[in-house]
């Protein structure tokens, strides 16, 4: 029997035996064999770790495998290998080493260790991060190199491994940090190398803490009992924070060098929560005023930092330095002309206009450099900010003596005046005897009219809003590339409607074009030969979602059509959101890949016209007639979507289409579209209404043709209610015969629990409020045709991998409904806009809805108005200042219904689902827009004030502010509504004055 080849000895070594006899192979490997060793190793990891149906989705390798497979990887991989990793390594994880590894390591001594673990150590979080005990072990076997940005990543680790060690010590420390502190200062590397270098690299140091407590034996059982065991041995929490500061008290670490060490931390690119954690180092060691002063450039040097969190701590550690004998004012002062410009500060600008007003009583000197600051701040969009200004102003222009020239004077006045629609009440107030009448302001609005919504609205139908049919083979080419990325509705309907325009002129060689998109999906196909390829492209490919159609079109495309892929979608799985537009879409597409394999030049009836996604009335007639004279019957699912897509508001084009329609011979689709681009809204009686069972799909069109009455119906008019619906389609269901409304309910919740690591273990209770928004229990779509159905959540508040597949998919279900988007919009509101500080899988769901709500088109339903204003108190600054901009171009477009708005935000702070200041942060920057936004929101705050309760929130004098600016502005009284709501609250000290200020009879 010849003997065993290297690689057949290293596959029955994996296979049947251990790490004991996989050593001595590798110790003895010859190099000719590295290479074919490794390559087995590499079709062995993939044989053992592939998970599918045949194994119950549970990969065979075993642990020992698993470790056999990197005790030969560091043995035969290089650097190149390491790059491009066919494999993740767990050799760095968290687990005391076995002698078998220690072994291959000082034999192979790989050079690419440095390359392996530096990506992982910076990764987003701390899992890839290796152990830092791990790192030191190596660099004391010379196997490593020191790298500081590797080890300082990797330390703060140690504190967690240092907390498992001392639970384990008998007796456990009763002073836990304490000992750590004594570790790290009898180890010089770690103290006065490694420690150090906190400060200059990114790390997950704030996030590092642990506990320290004696463990229960193993013959003991404490099962159920951890309150009783906590009284007996109370844990300890052993955090970084408080190791550093015993550090300095013991005078292990400089302070000076630690002070200054935190102040240059604060000026690198770190995240928010790691720049908290160095500024709560600073404030721990206590720095006196002389220590401060001491580093006065690098804290005014803070005062660029893009954070406000940065800016608001070096404004406060400056306050009271700037009158000191040793403190230079005049950089900061060139700091503080760009502060006042920032929007995103307002508690640091208050302190800063604070310690400026003080600054000139102390020296006068500087009123000129003063007075410009000032008025810089009445463009402010906070009103506290403002009146800080003003107030400043005011002492500089008021004072006996004048410190200012004439000239000065003028100038500050001058730029009081042009910042007089920017001002709030009370600036302006303060502002009073300087501030000059603004007639030409006054004309304007006295010529523009009180805002009212749009009452109809009609699509730009025109040549400057036409969509471009794809030219020529390129073209559509290069449209492939863009299809694939799944991220443009109107170049995947550009893509479609070229492949069947273009189906007779494509070029003979076209699949090899098309093979670097095919090699994006199927990957072997890069080495494939002819006959391989072909057995790929035409085996059974798991494709899941809206994202699957394009592509698997491409696949049955590339075959000429002879593999018909695109049944294999799967649209209506567990892992596919519920709703009926994404069987629709499956189906038109099949009716596309239908019509390119009969090799019939016919149109999809809804690829849009023109721009967004319209589909213009008399095209729509056209393409009708194009298939009745082809002998074809429409798609149902594809008229479904044509006419959720038609423009039947615009005059012209209805009136052209109404012209052609008796051209088109099918009787009831005649009478269906006359009704739907005529003038009439009620739907005609239907003859009888026999009992039906909902349509499906695949239906022909005389079968389908109550649900299309549905679909025509909710799009001419989204708002209408159809009482005589349900008889023509034999049943009824959520937006079909009555528009959809959604209901709000609030339901607090509270959650209690001890904080045992924390002193005297207190009992602590969160409270947040839910919002349970109506039919939430929303049954599935009898037919998929009812477009306009609102897609179903598998749960009460939807999940987070839906979420996510939503927010994917919500561009192209969007567009399909440009008339009537509200139920995409109950949807959102459903599963992303159920509570405060949800996670960022809701926030981007919600930031999908509100980008969708940018564009024109009808006035807003009152789910899209719901939307809005989640947007509007979003606890993210993402999605409020899209809110913003949204509620800005609502307004401009006509778009915005400030009731329902004022409502729905009026229910949701009435709650404390959001804190009010958060609106009124919000809105303060939008007044003095123009004249429309003003009395736009004017007109929602009148309606949201009366919903508060009659116990003022907390913080309403920002938002009754507002109110009075914009009352203010608009000339308009206050409405019966809020004057009596705000009597009720003029008692509360904190809004005396402005609800004072409201009640008061207007000027004649």
């Amino acid at each position: 029997m010849s003997p065993l080849t290297a690689i057949e000895e290293f596959e029955q070594i994996i296979r049947h035996q251990g790490a004991q006899e996989l050593v001595p192979f590798l110790l003895v490997l010859d190099k000719k064999d590295v290479v074919a060793v490794r390559e087995k190793l590499k079709s062995l990891r993939n044989e053992l770790d592939r998970q599918d149906e045949s194994n119950g989705w549970k990969a065979a390798i075993t642990s020992e495998q698993e470790e056999m497979l990197q005790l030969a990887a560091i043995v035969t991989f290089a650097q190149a290998q390491v790059l491009h990793p066919p494999m993740r390594f767990w050799f760095d994880k968290r687990y005391e080493h076995k002698s078998e590894f220690w072994q291959v390591m000082e034999y192979a001594r790989p050079s690419w260790l440095a390359e392996l673990l530096l990506p992982r150590a910076r990764s987003l979080d701390n899992w890839g991060v290796p152990l830092y005990s791990f790192l030191r072990k190596l660099e004391q076997r010379q196997l490593l190199k020191f790298e500081p940005e590797l080890f300082t990543k990797a330390l703060p680790n140690w504190l967690s491994e240092l907390g498992h060690l001392l639970s384990q010590t008998e007796p456990v420390s009763t002073d836990a940090n304490a000992l750590a502190t004594r570790l790290i200062a009898e180890d010089p590397t770690l103290l006065n190398r490694d420690l150090l270098l906190l400060f200059e690299f990114a790390t997950h140091i704030e996030k590092e803490r642990c506990r320290v407590q004696k463990r229960p034996a193993p013959t003991e059982d404490w099962t159920g009992r951890w309150q009783q065991w906590n009284q007996l041995h109370p844990p300890q929490s052993l955090d970084w924070h408080e190791v550093f500061v015993r550090l300095v008290t013991a005078n292990h670490l400089d302070r000076a060098d630690i002070l200054t060490r935190c102040l240059l931390a604060l000026r690198r690119d770190f995240r928010r929560p790691l720049l908290t954690w160095f500024k709560e180092l600073f404030l721990s060691l206590k720095p006196s005023l002389t220590e401060r002063l001491a580093r006065q450039a690098e804290l005014v040097e803070l005062l660029a930092h893009p954070l406000p969190l940065v800016v608001n701590f070096a404004i406060e550690q400056l306050k009271d330095m700037w009158m000191e004998p040793g403190f230079t004012l005049a950089p900061m002062l060139l700091y503080a002309d760009n502060l006042l410009t920032r929007t995103d500060l307002k508690t640091g600008l208050k302190t800063l206009l604070a310690g400026l007003a003080k600054l000139l009583k102390h020296d006068a000197a500087h009123a000129p450099i003063m007075g410009r600051l000032f008025a810089a701040a009445l463009s402010h969009p906070d009103s506290a900010v403002q009146e800080r200004a003003a107030k400043g102003l005011a002492e500089l222009l008021n004072v006996k003596k004048p410190l200012l020239t004439a000239d000065e004077t003028a100038a500050v006045i001058t730029a009081i005046g042009e910042a007089a629609d920017l001002l709030s009440p009370s600036a302006r107030a303060v502002l009073g005897p300087w501030l000059e009448a603004a007639p030409a302001s006054q004309e304007t609005r006295e010529t523009v009219g009180t805002y009212a919504p749009l009452s109809d609205f009609v699509p730009d139908i025109s040549a400057a809003t036409a969509i471009a049919p794809v030219a020529d083979w390129h073209e559509l080419l290069f449209l492939t590339g863009q299809v694939m990325k799944h991220d443009d509705p109107a170049a995947l309907e550009r893509w479609l409607d070229g492949l069947l325009r273009l189906q007779g002129q494509l070029p003979t060689d076209y699949p090899a074009q098309l093979r670097p998109y095919l090699v994006q999906l199927l990957p072997a196909l890069k080495k494939a030969g002819e006959d391989e390829r072909m057995t790929l492209l035409a085996g059974p490919i798991r494709l899941d979602g809206h994202e699957a159609l394009a592509p698997a079109l491409l696949l049955s495309w590339a075959t000429g059509f002879a593999v018909a892929q695109l049944s294999n979608v799967q649209v209506q799985g567990d892992f596919n959101v519920r709703t009926p537009l994404l069987p629709v879409e499956k189906q038109r597409y099949l009716h596309a890949e239908t019509l390119l394999r009969a090799q019939r030049p016919l149109p999809l009836l809804s690829t849009p016209t023109h721009e967004p996604y319209w589909v213009a009335p008399s095209q729509l007639i056209s393409r009708l007639l194009v298939y009745e004279t082809a002998g074809l019957e429409p798609d149902v699912a594809d008229l479904a979507v044509a006419l959720a897509r038609t423009a039947h508001a615009h005059p012209a084009e209805a009136t052209e289409a109404l012209c052609r329609l008796p051209q088109l011979h099918h009787t009831e689709l005649r009478e269906l579209l006359t009704w739907f681009l005529g003038a009439a809204i009620s739907l005609p009686a239907p003859v009888k209404a026999p009992p039906r069972r909902a349509a499906q799909l695949p239906a022909t069109l005389t079968q389908a043709l109550p649900e299309l009455w549905a679909v025509a119906a909710r799009t001419k008019a989204p708002q209408q209610l159809f009482p005589t619906l349900p008889n023509r389609l034999g049943y009824d269901h959520v937006g079909a015969a009555e528009p959809l409304f959604p209901t709000l309910n609030s339901v607090p919740r509270v959650n209690t629990y001890q904080e045992i690591s924390a002193p005297g273990q207190p009992t602590i209770s969160y409270h947040w409020i839910e919002l349970q928004w109506g039919n939430s229990a929303i049954s599935e779509a009898p037919s998929p045709l009812l477009l306009y159905s609102p897609p179903g959540p598998r749960s009460e508040h939807g999940s987070w991998e839906h979420n996510i597949l939503f927010a994917g998919e919500f561009l192209f279900l969007d567009a399909l409904l440009p008339n009537y988007p509200a139920p995409l919009h109950e949807y959102i509101l459903r599963c992303a806009a159920w509570a405060d500080n949800l996670e960022a899988t809701e926030r981007d769901l919600v930031a999908q809805g509100l980008r969708s709500l940018l564009g024109p088109g009808p006035a807003y339903a009152p789910a899209g108005l719901f939307l809005l204003a989640s947007g509007l108190i979003h606890h993210t600054p993402l999605c409020r200042r899209l809110a913003q901009e949204a509620l800005v171009r609502a307004i401009a477009h006509g778009r915005l219904v400030p009731g329902p708005l004022g409502y729905a935000l009026g229910r949701q702070l009435a709650v404390g689902y959001a804190p009010v200041p958060r609106l009124a942060d919000n809105l303060r920057p939008l007044c003095g827009i123009d004249a429309l936004t003003d009395d736009a929101l004017r007109q929602t705050l009148e309606a949201l004030l009366p919903e508060l309760p009659a116990e003022p929130p907390r913080n309403l004098r920002k938002l009754l502010e507002v109110y009075a600016d914009l009352i203010g502005r608009t000339r308009q009284p206050v409405t019966a509504g809020v004057r009596e709501r705000v009597r009720e609250w003029q008692a509360a000290t904190s809004i005396k004055k402005v609800a004072t200020a409201l009640l008061a009879e207007p000027k004649t």
